[in-house]
């Protein structure tokens, strides 16, 4: 294959040539990296002869009269492409647009009329007519009235929504929380629905207007060890190990349930359960397991097509998820079926392959013989979305500006239900990470398989507004998790180095108008968590879509300062620190480091040394800051205060709460003094991510006057102008 071939050919497909690196430099990808890149995406494009009239991708789009998909912004004119190489520009022909509501709207259209862009076949149209917002329908006519071509049509407003509180200047406060990580004196050994409810009353009386999640995304029924947040299984539905049985309205009425809930076996397992430092999740799922398909039999005697409400409310509910609904629950039977004879069956990639395929026969006999049991799997999932949906409307209740604040995963288990649900839309052969930096010299593979961009814009980016709406529908915020997933991935083929990689490139103005679509349906602002590498024009995009960026006060210094906080920009969501990076406590004491060296992550003396010396000189400036800005009275030396005091840690919120950023966020680990970390990047079995509890529960964290004063001083701050 010759350069002038490759070029042609990854320009097609999207793939990047080079980016800004580090420090703005230029890194140029080599050309065996984009050919292996192309390999993963079209292994027959690969070789001598290939060129981009070859390939099957590109004669298809040669052959489309219209492009699968057109997404028009309400504050721009409509215009389209036609491709004019198959039909006739003389002809009289007739435009028609059906509207998610049934509306048509018709007109004339002489393309001969149009003037074609340079050396081209392709013509663009434009209409000189508004419509709607929403998901519509586009056909095109010739003069016999027969439909030629169609596409999917969609109007999306200018910008995402934004309550018109934050429009008007409030600034608000919130907390952020790993859900699975709620210790209460009532939960069964993990964070629950019940308890995110009491943080949300507890809270709101305090002042606090937003509370942060990790993703709720459904997990492995089966396999309660595959627990971690960012590997989902399905984006588009829940970890049913959050309900709260006790909350259920059939544990009110299920006399086995009662009986069990009440015995003394019972009981001393749920003491155990809530009493470890790190959640126990194969005897939560056993435990929840066990209620949970008593009461789903209660459920089925009492109210299953029996026509009572809570049946209708069901039925409801199903008829709403549909097909989805449907393949997930039967992807978790299948996935119990399997794993339960052999663990080495961890997922649809290894299962028999009659079962690989969703639509096959086997599929389907499986799914007649099992109905009982992906009607168990539908029920759970209403059960979660019943639960989930009560907080939210908890905070609504009590005012507070935005309520749940939700995280969607930038990405999916290979193994998992959405994956093989949607297997065209996927492509296997890479892995998602991102290319080496100072940080990372040898690069990241996060492990989870992108979307193939032609293939999810052909169909209409069908599974992309499924995500973001099933994500919305339940919250006041949702964070885009590494949302410069919305312009490219860096792709790394299997078998490669995370270094020799490509981006791969998306339509960020498609997507975001997607964004945009969905947020103001659902009354959902959206934060787009935007570290690390970054595309040049994803800020200002952002920026002109409403959307928040993400700003970490760790990040945000020069070698001579920290950030101001009147340097913060408005459109922000502000924080002190991730979950995937020290609490205050250990990032002070520098035992964040010692952590990392001792499990590898961070390699040789004097890249620790280096390390060591930064962050004393990083804790420097910021006492420095905290006695400019007046939230500590006197000039403090790091190096004489070994551990971090309340008074500074309140220094640290008090900080950031007066910055400009419309939001701010504090993880309730700070509040109360945690040095163990949520996750160590870079680890699996080395470190107990995802795994670890607070250390104070849910109950009584407004009652500490610590915790009540903090609240009352930040909610004082945000209340004025910054200096």
């Amino acid at each position: 294959m010759s350069v002038s071939e490759l070029r042609e050919l990854t320009r097609f497909y999207g793939i990047g040539s080079g980016y800004a690196g580090f420090g703005n430099q230029y890194v140029r990808v080599c050309e065996q990296d984009q050919q292996d890149v192309l390999g993963a995406i079209r292994p027959e494009l690969v070789g001598n002869e290939t060129t981009l009239a070859s390939s099957k991708d590109f004669q298809a789009s040669q052959r489309e009269i219209l492009p699968p998909v057109c997404i028009i912004r309400s504050n721009k004119p409509v215009s389209f492409n036609i491709n004019t190489s198959h039909i006739e520009i003389d002809a009289d022909w007739e435009w028609r647009v059906t509207t998610e509501q049934g509306e048509i709207f018709s007109g004339s259209l002489v393309i001969s009329d149009v003037s074609p862009q340079a050396e081209s076949s392709t013509r663009l149209v434009k209409l000189q007519q508004t419509f709607p917002e929403g998901y519509h329908r586009l056909e095109l006519y010739d003069r016999d009235g027969l439909s030629r071509a169609e596409m999917v049509f969609i109007m999306a407003p200018e910008e995402c929504f934004r309550p018109q509180s934050l429009r008007s200047g409030k600034k608000i406060f919130g907390l952020s929380v790993q859900l699975y990580s709620v210790r209460s004196e009532r939960n069964w050994g993990i964070g629950d629905f019940s308890d995110l409810k009491r943080l949300v009353l507890d809270s709101a009386a305090s002042g606090v207007d937003i509370i942060g999640v990790s993703p709720l995304h459904a997990l492995f029924p089966a396999n309660p060890l595959a627990f971690s947040p960012y590997s989902p299984s399905n984006r588009a539905f829940l970890n049913t190990l959050y309900i709260d049985p006790q909350n259920l309205p059939e544990f009110s009425v299920c006399e086995a349930a009662k009986a069990l809930f009440n015995s003394d076996d019972f009981q001393n397992s749920l003491r155990m359960m809530r009493e470890t430092d790190y959640v126990d999740y194969v005897r939560v799922a056993q435990a929840k397991r066990m209620f949970f398909e008593l009461l789903f039999g209660e459920f089925k005697k009492t109210d299953l097509n029996r026509g009572t409400s809570r049946d209708q409310m069901y039925q409801k509910y199903l008829s709403e998820q549909g097909e989805a609904l449907r393949l997930h629950a039967t992807y978790d039977a299948l996935h119990e079926y399997f794993f339960t004879q052999s663990t080495d069956l961890w997922g649809w990639p290894v299962w028999p392959q009659a079962f690989r395929n969703p639509q096959s026969e086997a599929v389907q006999q499986f799914v007649a013989s099992h109905q009982d049991r992906i009607e168990y799997y539908q029920y759970l999932q209403w059960c979660a979305t019943e639960q989930l949906e009560a907080v939210q409307s908890t905070a609504e209740a009590c005012g507070m500006e935005v309520g749940l604040y939700l995280d969607l995963a930038v990405g999916v288990d290979t193994a998992g239900s959405e994956a093989w649900s949607n297997q065209a839309l996927f492509c296997f052969d890479v892995t998602v990470g991102a290319p080496s930096d100072e940080l990372a010299p040898e690069g990241q593979n996060w492990g989870f398989p992108p979307f193939r961009p032609l293939e999810l814009r052909a169909s209409g980016y069908d599974l992309f507004v499924k995500n973001i709406r099933a994500n919305m529908r339940h919250a006041g915020a949702v964070r885009f998790d590494h949302c410069v997933a919305l312009s490219r991935l860096w792709w790394v083929p299997k078998g490669k180095a995370a270094k020799n990689g490509a981006y791969v490139h998306y339509d960020l103005n498609e997507l975001i108008g997607l964004l945009a679509l969905e947020s103001q349906r659902n009354q959902c602002l959206v934060i787009g968590e935007d570290l690390g590498t970054v595309p040049e024009e994803l800020p200002a995009v952002m920026l002109e879509n409403a959307m928040y960026c993400y700003r970490v006060l760790y990040f945000e210094r020069s070698e001579e300062q920290i950030t101001l906080p009147e340097r913060y920009p408005e459109m922000a969501v502000a924080t002190i620190n991730t979950h995937d990076v020290a609490p205050l406590a250990s990032w002070w004491s520098l035992s964040d480091i010692e952590l990392r060296r001792d499990l590898n992550v961070i390699v040789g003396a004097e890249v620790i040394e280096k390390l060591c010396r930064d962050r004393a000189q990083h804790k420097q400036l910021l006492l420095n800051a905290l006695h400019q800005t007046g939230f500590i009275r006197d000039r403090l030396i790091a190096s004489e205060i070994p551990d971090l005091t309340r008074d500074i840690v309140d220094a640290i919120h008090l900080y950031l709460a007066s910055s400009r950023a419309v939001i701010v966020m504090s993880q309730l680990e700070d509040w109360q003094g945690m040095a163990s970390a949520v996750n160590v990047p870079g680890t699996c079995d080395e470190y107990r991510n995802w795994q670890r509890k607070l250390e104070q529960p849910v109950e009584g964290f407004f009652d500490i006057a610590e915790n009540v004063n903090l609240a009352r001083r930040i909610a004082d701050v945000r209340r004025l102008e910054p200096s």
